[in-house]
């Protein structure tokens, strides 16, 4: 969970794998953006 203290509009994430290491690379992931915390289990 990230939280940011205030609503803002976000246009995009961008996220780089490891640079010490080839291993680490992200294969799956979720993104969840509201006003209120989600459930991760039942999502």
């Amino acid at each position: 969970m990230l939280d940011l203290g205030e609503t803002i509009e976000i246009h995009g994430i961008r996220f780089t794998p490891r640079q010490e290491t080839g291993a680490g690379r992200i294969k799956d992931y979720h993104v969840y953006a509201g006003s209120k915390p989600v459930d991760t289990e039942s999502a």
